[in-house]
């Protein structure tokens, strides 16, 4: 936060039966309240506040204006050994994807590997969250989605594609598992969001709008482009991407993935990918997780460069997060935490305790 900047805090508990409180006023289910309030609370807790309850106020206003159904019927549409193809019924993301992990990780029991797709679904928050569920059961999960085309490709000037995320979570035999987890642009747009909730500007080459640089991120939308990061790299991925979460699965793609932001009446047609590999298909679990131990100290034994404490792993930082952020609270944005606020009101929930 910019100097001088306020936050509330507030426990993941009480955040998280807030959120479940309103979900359900505004229609859904306890169950799928639950699952998205989960999700939610979960990106907070790991300090990828993007992706936690900032999106909560644009999820219910989805559903209010019709874009998203509050009661979506979600169902398999195509299934088979190690496959399978969801339609999420124009749910708000979370819904569909939490029934494509479970679906993926059971294949991965049976077959070794559950890879499910999920088309006519939304926003599915942070990726991690979906592979972090196969490496909770000793496997290795994947997890993709495509987004809004907000992204211009290598060599382009135009939003053509999303900044589409994917995640890997791999267990190992330490305190956490290793978790790569990014979008394929330079930045994620939730980060832009979170400076404009936070009132802090952001730094040239995150966004371009009419071909110049923008620092303001109140200014950044609509209209405004993030570019891939690593140029080439980053374009190739966000294609692949694209692929297998909307054109495999038989979802919207490109231009036909609306933005919940900007299109809140229309459904959003996003599609996801989601996998689960079976470590004990190849080896046992024992053994896998001995030779991370050996790879990991390895990586963890290697000398630090200038500026750099020590060297950390993917996931160790989200992972100390955490655990503070379990024991102290998850700080708000105080512009966000009045927002919540807001919204409690609308709909008769009780104000956050702090």
């Amino acid at each position: 936060m910019t100097e001088g900047a306020k936050a509330v805090t507030v426990k993941a508990a009480v955040l998280k039966s807030f959120c479940e409180e309103v979900l359900i006023k505004a229609g859904l289910r306890p169950k799928d309240a639950s699952v998205v309030s989960e999700s939610l609370v979960s990106a907070n807790l790991r300090g990828v506040d993007s992706h936690g309850v900032i999106r909560l106020s644009p999820y219910v206003k989805q559903i209010v204006m019709g874009g998203a159904k509050a009661q979506p019927d979600v169902k398999v549409v195509c299934d088979a050994d190690s496959v399978a193809v969801l339609d999420g019924d124009n749910a708000l993301g979370q819904i569909p994807s939490n029934e494509a992990a479970e679906l993926a990780i059971d294949k991965a029991k049976k077959t070794g590997a559950g890879f499910v797709g999920v088309r006519n679904s939304g926003h599915f928050g942070a990726a991690a969250y979906w592979a972090l569920k196969a490496a909770k059961h000793d496997m290795i999960g994947i997890s993709m989605s495509n987004t809004t085309p907000t992204m211009a490709i290598w060599g382009g000037s135009e939003p053509v594609i999303g900044n589409n995320p994917f995640a890997i979570a791999i267990p190992s035999s330490g305190e956490f598992p290793i978790v790569a987890d990014m979008a394929t642009s330079v930045v994620a747009w939730g980060k832009v969001f979170m400076a404009a909730a936070k009132g802090e500007s952001i730094p040239e080459g995150w966004v371009l709008k009419d071909g110049h640089p923008v620092t303001d991120p109140n200014k950044a939308r609509p209209g405004g482009v993030i570019l891939p990061f690593g140029g080439h790299k980053g374009s190739a991925i966000a294609i692949a991407v694209e692929v297998l979460s909307g054109v495999l699965t038989g979802s919207g793609f490109t231009q036909k993935v609306k933005s919940m932001y900007e299109n809140p009446e229309s459904p959003t047609r996003s599609g996801h990918f989601i996998g689960a590999i079976n470590i004990e298909k190849f080896m046992p679990i024992g053994d896998f997780k001995s030779r991370m131990a050996e790879f990991i100290e390895g990586l963890k034994s290697s000398k630090p460069a200038a500026n750099f404490d020590e060297v950390l792993l993917p996931g160790e930082p989200e992972f100390r997060e955490e655990a503070k952020r379990l024991k102290d609270g998850i700080p708000l944005p105080e512009s966000l935490f009045s927002e919540l606020e807001e919204l409690g009101r609308r709909f008769g929930v009780k104000p956050l305790t702090t």
